[in-house]
């Protein structure tokens, strides 16, 4: 059954996507609404702790569809939309969102405004980390592109600022001004994430503010752009304790983030049918809460990669990255395999026709940083007598279809 979420999900899509869409006649010349959307299938097994699902038993609770249209109402303003679905272990669950949706005035190449739900520009692949046909690999770096944190680095609701700036013999500039905020529900992503210590069950998170600023300079070397992303949000959860039995009743907890930076620098060269990229993030969090015991938060994170993807033919594409994660507390010891995860994969991409491909990926990891306490429930996991495994392997399969 797991197997059909995907396929679920996209007929789902479709049929919201087109009651959004007019029913307009199509001229020969022109197409007056785009639609395109996708849908993919994958698979995930692990030989040792759980990643992403329940991965050790084999997993195919891994599927994401998106429908969106779009729209050129003037030669200047562009509108669309897109909804979005996805199953990834426990995250997601098939239920259907709003993944972007926005009004576009381009008033000059160098300056643009867009308002209304909009991608957050993280790095060079933040905004296109849902289209699989743009890239090689199935799983981009976690370091970097954490799945457990999608929801809240994703999208946003408000407005930004753009455009594309020419510097003579020096390139171009493109930026980005943002700003906004939103409410994100108890299943999302960011909610598991901090219920995963396992004494906290998160009701609501309300993400105050996000703002910050991208920079993507296009070198005068052929095929070089440069990035850096600055990034700051505020952020609320709400919810309740976990009771212990005879010890400590369920009470009302309240969590504030208002000092959440993260930093991310960016590098990508592309060679004939060779590109290679890196990137670096940090990420400080600072906050209260009224838990007892525990008044301040502070928590620091951090990682970075480099990843090579080479076009063998017109249909096959391989890629290999290497990537480090280290999540880092007050006191904390970064030699302790539960705060770094160190990931060497490996992929292969083959294009089956223009709109639909198959990828295998193999991940040799060490290090568990990056795992879900609730997807690795055990015997002690991981603090008693069995610890979560430090060398393990990841195997990945995914198909798309596009349209």
């Amino acid at each position: 059954m797991a197997r059909a979420h995907g396929f679920s999900a996209l007929r789902g899509l479709v049929a919201a996507g087109c009651t959004l869409a007019p029913c307009v006649p199509i001229a020969a010349e022109t197409l007056p609404v785009d639609i395109h959307g996708f849908v993919s299938q994958g698979y995930l097994k692990s030989d040792e702790n759980n990643y992403l699902g329940q991965s050790q038993r084999g997993s195919f609770d891994f599927n994401e569809a998106g429908v969106n249209v779009s729209k050129n109402l003037s030669p200047q303003l562009r509108v669309g939309m897109q909804l979005f679905a996805r199953d990834l272990g426990t995250l997601g669950g098939d239920q259907i969102t709003l993944d972007w949706a926005y009004g576009d005035y381009r008033i000059s190449d160098s300056l643009g405004v867009r308002v209304g739900r909009i991608r957050e520009p993280g790095g060079f692949y933040n905004e296109t980390r849902d289209i699989d046909l743009a890239r090689t690999s199935i799983l981009l770096p976690q370091s970097v592109y954490p799945e457990n944190y999608r929801d809240v680095l994703s999208s946003y609701n408000g407005g930004c600022v753009y455009g594309d700036v020419r510097l003579a013999g020096l390139g171009s500039l493109d930026y980005q001004l943002f700003g906004g905020g939103e409410k994100i529900g108890s299943n999302s992503s960011v909610a598991q994430a901090v219920t995963d210590a396992g004494a906290l069950s998160v009701s609501s998170v309300d993400v105050k503010y996000v703002m910050g600023a991208g920079l993507v300079w296009t070198t005068p070397l052929r095929g070089l752009r440069l990035g850096a992303t600055v990034t700051k949000l505020a952020i609320d959860y709400s919810g309740q304790t976990t009771a212990i039995p005879f010890f400590a009743p369920s009470q009302p907890f309240h969590i504030t983030l208002d000092q959440l930076e993260q930093f991310i620098v960016s590098a990508e060269y592309t060679v004939g049918d060779l590109i290679v990229s890196a990137e670096g993030e940090r990420i400080h969090v600072r906050g209260t809460t009224d838990i007892p015991g525990q008044p301040e938060i502070r928590f620091d994170s951090g990682g970075w990669y480099l990843n090579a993807d080479y076009r063998l033919t017109h249909k096959l594409g391989i890629g290999c990255y290497y990537s480090e994660y280290y999540s880092v507390a007050p006191n904390g010891d970064s030699h302790d395999p539960s705060m770094y995860q160190r990931d060497l994969a490996l992929t292969c991409a083959y294009d089956i026709t223009d709109n639909w491909l198959v990828k295998v990926e193999g991940h040799w990891i060490r290090g568990y940083a990056a795992l879900l306490q609730q997807e690795n429930l055990g015997p002690g996991f991981p603090f008693g007598s069995k610890q979560a495994e430090t060398d393990w392997v990841l195997f990945a399969a995914k198909t798309t279809v596009s349209f």
